[in-house]
């Protein structure tokens, strides 16, 4: 997750920043199974 988050963090928009936080947000998730 924090290599995603990280990612993002390099975005070019605020769309794109929303986008790769709700990535990094979901295999997160998926993490847990």
């Amino acid at each position: 997750m924090g290599a995603n988050y990280e990612e993002s963090q390099a975005g070019s928009s605020k769309a794109d920043f929303k986008n790769k936080v709700k990535i990094a947000l979901r295999e997160a998730r998926e993490s847990n199974f």
